[in-house]
């Protein structure tokens, strides 16, 4: 018995190591759509190709269409309203996005990099 225990241990603390539960999504341009399916917080970092003004938003989908949905945003840990948020980029420096809502009810929960 104690033989097998070792092997199932290791074989299941890989599968631990190789699960997305703790992945984070990167978006390296500009226009990118990235979205998380069902989940309640969706982490994106984005990779600035340029230095210039941009503008990051979270959206809940339901069937592709995007719907009326109670979405927060925030950009490397600080809360942007009405889940938008309006920055600066600097060419190679990564921003963190947050997106969250409370309840899940939607398909998929977005987060979208674009120019104002």
């Amino acid at each position: 018995m104690r033989g097998t225990a070792r092997p199932l241990a290791i074989a299941a603390f890989g599968l631990a190591l190789a699960s997305p539960a703790g992945a984070v999504d990167l978006i390296e341009a500009v226009g990118a759509l990235r979205c998380g399916g069902r989940v309640k917080s969706y982490v994106v970092e984005f990779l600035a190709p340029d230095s210039e003004p941009l503008e990051a938003s979270a959206k809940a989908l339901v069937r592709e269409l995007e719907a009326d949905r109670q979405i927060r945003l925030a950009l490397d840990g600080r809360s942007c309203g009405f889940a938008r948020c309006s920055f600066r980029a600097n060419k190679g420096q990564t921003y963190r996005f947050v997106a969250e809502s409370e309840r899940v009810n939607f398909d998929q929960l977005c987060v979208v990099i674009s120019r104002p």
